[in-house]
């Protein structure tokens, strides 16, 4: 089983012990760092398309990397081939729009909003995305714990229940180092969980995301 995982929550003890257990371990292989290193922009295979009916959610989004922290809510949209992300300020103004069409990806700041600052590079906030919420085993929910490859084909993923979740590691191969781990809430919001925890251990990174409401779109 994989070596660490990500807790959905801020009553998840046990999973959160796991995952910084996780971080503390590789943070002692790597040596003292001033600034976490950034994740290199990974390969998008996923395409809108792809990730079923058309919605709008709204969000709460919290994401925290190295020692600095963002909060924001967050409007998410899937409709067609074009996936997008709105950063939302105070007064609901638009901060910033993470947009993908097809395999393209781009960052969309607005010069009237409250800053646009994002944590990661567009792209690897995208792969964030698609794992937090879309990427899972290829046959779909595992009815028993192991690894198996994913819908994407270039990496596999251990899943597990765990404290009412689902917990799963994302690996390149069987029994390697996780490079992301996420955990699931079975309590949905529409189609989406309504609970999600991303963490990348090795970046010192994590990504809390509350879905508070779901609309599919006609």
């Amino acid at each position: 089983r994989p070596q660490g995982r990500a807790g959905a929550g801020g009553g998840r003890p046990a999973a959160r012990r796991a995952a910084c257990g996780l971080c503390g371990a590789l943070a002692l292989l790597a040596g003292c760092r001033s600034e976490p290193p950034t994740p290199p922009a990974p390969p998008i295979a996923l395409r809108p398309g792809e990730l079923g009916e058309d919605f709008l959610a709204r969000q709460r989004v919290t994401a925290t990397f190295g020692e600095r922290t963002w909060s924001f809510e967050a409007a998410l949209q899937k409709r067609g081939d074009q996936l997008v992300v709105l950063g939302l300020g105070p007064a609901g103004t638009r901060s910033f729009a993470l947009v993908q069409e097809g395999l393209e990806v781009r960052l969309e700041r607005s010069p009237s909003g409250p800053g646009g600052e994002v944590p990661l590079p567009p792209r690897v906030l995208l792969s964030d995305l698609h794992h937090a919420f879309f990427l899972g085993p290829a046959s779909g929910a595992p009815s028993t714990s192991g690894w198996r490859p994913t819908a994407r084909g270039d990496e596999v993923v251990y899943a597990e229940r765990a404290d009412g979740d689902w917990v799963l590691a994302f690996a390149p191969r069987p029994g390697a180092p996780p490079t992301v781990t996420v955990s699931r809430s079975l309590a949905r919001e529409g189609a989406l969980p309504r609970r999600v925890v991303l963490e990348r251990p090795r970046a010192h990174y994590r990504l809390e995301v509350e879905t508070v409401s779901y609309r599919p779109l006609r």
